[in-house]
């Protein structure tokens, strides 16, 4: 048994110490920090902010930190405009080790900060880990301006050899990713069970995701319930639409979908298995856009970290008789920092802890968005519907809650409302939220701000033909907007 825990001890360390090209480190380093400048735009950072700050919540983990979230648009700006310049330098590889830093304080407290509001989305908190890694690490050595000027003047000097303290990064990198996927992939194993897999699941969840996806615009008339219009090629292939598979290749989506979300860490162990990974990944994520709307183009952006490209360019370049495939010499004697190591195990433990306590509302580690639960064909759909000066009564749906400025926001803080933790939030207070909410949709969408009566429903609906052929099942009232609720009512 000692004879067992100590080799699986010395392959861990092996795993993790493992020499490394500069080169891949730096093509990582400039990925990741394009990712933050692709994500870095002011419609989802600054519009949460002109919300009510009675829907506020500060996610789990930031309690610490409350005081320094920015919570108007005058305080988000200052901060979007400090991350994008940092990034933009880290990406470059301009004084590397200040704007790394900089770029990955800044993650932390500008990305939490749409997740204040409804959900805790987890579209971003890999940002937070991967700039955290990159900033302790020694990601400025290559491909980047800091070195082109170390070595100006020098051009004798040889290129920085392979090392464990570029290697170490990267796999640290790949293992809490790995973390993240593979406890989503056991609850779902846990609650989803053989329906999960067997049966028409992902049909259904498709069915509802595109329920709301594609039913943004209002709905006037005797009914809630409208067909949804054509889709274009350019919209099935983005997140904002869905295209409802056949129930054979949702099942075959839940199986690869297993195979991957358990498999990611495994095949992470060796090089040719994070080759396979980056492409199942890819794979993955693009058949959650097209099949569930979930996007996560940020997440892919990072993705060459699982890739050797040092290996692959000088394999091409051999071929080409331009240069030798083999790799620098390897240095073998630069170690990670041990502060290094003491945030990429903070991080493992932190997404291993809160994936297997299934705590999804946290920032920056969480457990990721689980589906773990076996979907049925009907679905519960919120609608806020109101009366008209002429007496029509119009009914806006969760997919069009926001109008255009909020989008799906709205949608969110109204599916965030049914989230209560007994104790955290009194029940008074709830219904002060509830009012709140409903109350700014009707103070601010375009297709309510002239009606009376506005009140918040629940719908069931059975979509087992498709969301095109919903049916209506009944209609529960929530809540009912009063206007003293409302400041600032036209």
């Amino acid at each position: 048994m000692n004879v067992s825990l100590a080799g699986a001890r010395r392959a861990l360390v092996d795993f993790f110490h493992e020499d490394d090209s500069a080169v891949n480190l730096g093509v990582t380093r400039i990925f990741v920090f394009l990712a933050v400048l692709k994500s870095a735009h002011t419609d989802y950072l600054v519009t949460p902010t002109t919300l009510p700050h009675e829907l506020m919540r500060i996610p789990i983990g930031m309690g610490w930190l409350e005081g320094l979230i920015p919570t108007t648009p005058e305080g988000v700006m200052p901060l979007i405009w400090l991350v994008r310049v940092a990034a933009l330098a880290a990406a470059l590889g301009i004084v590397t080790r200040v704007s790394t830093v900089v770029t990955a304080l800044g993650v932390l407290i500008l990305f939490v900060v749409p997740n204040c509001y409804g959900h805790v989305a987890h579209v971003h908190h890999h940002l937070v880990w991967f700039t955290a890694i990159l900033a302790a690490s020694r990601c400025g050595d290559a491909l980047s301006i800091d070195a082109w000027w170390r070595r100006r003047g020098r051009r004798a000097d040889p290129p920085p050899g392979r090392a464990p303290c570029y290697g170490f990064p990267l796999r640290a990198m790949a293992i809490v990713l790995g973390v993240s996927y593979f406890c989503t992939g056991v609850w779902k194993v846990i609650y989803g069970g053989p329906e999960w897999l067997l049966g028409n699941n992902l049909t259904y969840l498709a069915s509802k995701q595109a329920f709301i996806a594609d039913g943004a615009a209002p709905i006037v008339g005797d009914t809630l319930l409208v067909p949804p219009p054509p889709l274009t090629w350019a919209e099935m292939v983005t997140s904002r639409h869905v295209v409802e598979p056949p129930p054979w290749l949702g099942k075959l989506g839940g199986l690869f979908t297993l195979v991957f979300e358990l498999g990611f860490i495994f095949a992470a162990l060796s090089r040719a298995g994070r080759l396979a990974a980056a492409l199942a990944g890819a794979g993955f994520h693009n058949f959650t856009r097209v099949f569930a709307g979930i996007g996560f183009d940020e997440l892919l952006l990072c993705y060459p970290f699982l890739i050797d490209v040092d290996g692959w360019t000088r394999w091409l370049r051999s071929r080409l008789g331009r240069g030798p495939a083999s790799p620098e010499p390897a240095r073998g004697n630069d170690r990670p920092s041990p502060v290094l190591v003491t945030i990429a195990a903070a991080l493992m433990l932190g997404t291993l802890t809160f994936g297997a306590l299934r705590i999804g509302a946290a920032w920056p580690v969480s457990c990721a968005p689980r589906f773990d639960t076996a979907h049925s064909p009907i679905f519960s759909s919120y609608v806020v519907s109101g009366v008209l000066p002429d007496g029509t009564r119009i009914h806006v749906r969760d997919g069009g809650l926001g109008g255009r400025p909020l989008g799906p926001r709205m949608r969110e803080l109204f599916r965030g409302r049914q989230y209560h933790v007994a104790g955290v939030e009194q029940p008074d207070g709830r219904l002060r939220r509830w009012q709140v909410l409903c109350a700014y949709v009707w103070n601010h969408h375009p297709s309510l701000v002239e009606a009376t009566d506005v009140r918040f429903s629940l719908v069931d609906i059975d979509l087992s033909d498709g969301s095109a052929h919903a049916r209506l099942l009944g209609e529960r009232e929530l809540v009912r907007c009063d206007r003293a609720d409302a400041p600032g009512r036209r």
